[in-house]
């Protein structure tokens, strides 16, 4: 397993590596990951090689004291694919991607890169597909990057409006530039309506919130029926 794939790495991680790579080559820089996921097996290599070959050395010496530190197995971010070391234009990324919740943890290490953000991967990607199309990027570019966060395939075609009307992040503003959205924005409750009535699953709740109201009916109507007639009987 390569841990210079970066297909590998956790979300949201992977996404903002990605939307970093990808707005690296539209900006002229490079951005490149070093060392992403990691295997244990891996994790201990790298323990052997910068700490020690000893028993000591590999599974208990302390990450500072390592050279470069190097942290033990099953406690670095990396082996859960959560971390991501990476080459080229590092002050660049980091600048472009602390407004997502990207973060450079590891004091003295200014490749070590994670995802320290509240928000849940699907979120960041809503943010990182918003910030792209408003930047010129291509549906297939976006794709790419943020995979099913939006839908080039012919699916519902108003997933964008219902983001924007659900309150997904990154529809109200561009977190990096702080651009406003496009104003046919203002139609996404329109697209929202259209869009909820051509999804099936929002069809089948309807059906089964119906049926359910039905079966309550069908009971009132028969216990006040009995009731009526134990008063009958009782005259």
């Amino acid at each position: 397993m390569s841990a210079t794939d970066v297909n590998r790495l956790a979300e949201p991680l992977r996404t903002l590596v990605k939307y970093a790579m990808a707005r690296g080559r539209r900006d002229g820089k490079t951005v490149t990951l070093v060392s992403g996921l990691r295997t244990r097996e891996q994790q201990i290599a790298l323990r052997r090689a910068h700490c020690g070959n000893s028993q000591y050395g590999i599974y208990e010496r302390p990450a500072s004291q390592c050279t470069p530190p190097t942290a033990r197995p099953g406690t670095s971010n990396h082996e859960s694919g959560n971390a991501a070391d990476l080459g080229g234009a590092k002050e660049w990324v980091a600048t472009l991607l602390s407004p997502y919740g990207v973060t450079r943890p590891v004091r003295g290490e200014d490749w070590h890169f994670e995802y320290r953000g509240s928000k849940s991967a699907a979120q960041v990607q809503a943010d990182v597909a918003n910030a792209m199309r408003r930047d010129g990027f291509s549906d297939a570019e976006i794709s790419a990057v943020v995979g099913g966060a939006i839908d080039t395939s012919g699916g519902n075609p108003f997933s964008w409006a219902l983001d924007a009307v659900t309150g997904a992040p990154g529809a109200a503003f561009d977190a990096v530039t702080g651009a406003v959205p496009n104003p046919l924005d203002a139609l996404a409750p329109v697209g929202a309506v259209v869009g909820r009535m051509i999804d099936p699953g929002w069809w089948r709740r309807v059906g089964l919130g119906a049926a359910g109201l039905a079966i309550v009916a069908i009971g009132i109507m028969w216990y006040v029926r009995n009731q009526s007639l134990e008063v009958m009987s009782n005259v």
